[in-house]
């Protein structure tokens, strides 16, 4: 498989990836896990498999990096418990 230089993937997708992250964790965090997504992209990217959907590979990483900044909501017991 031939992957682009991981510079392209930046140029290519980065403002996508940062509109994401801006919508999904709001302003405050944004920046931090854009960085984030991309150290965990340039960690994974030797072992990608496909080519063929980069920008989707790129916001499944943004959607778990978000998902790590958002608290998680405490389980509500059963109604009549």
């Amino acid at each position: 498989m031939d992957l682009p230089p991981f510079q392209t993937l930046l140029d290519c997708y980065g403002r996508d990836v940062h509109r994401f992250l801006l919508a999904n964790v709001g302003p405050t965090d944004a920046d931090d896990c854009y960085q984030e997504t991309w150290i965990a992209a340039l960690r994974g990217y030797p072992r990608l498999q496909h080519s063929t959907n980069l920008r989707g590979w790129l916001l499944t990483i943004a959607s778990r990096q978000g998902d790590r900044l958002r608290p998680r909501a405490p389980a509500r017991a059963a109604p009549g418990r």
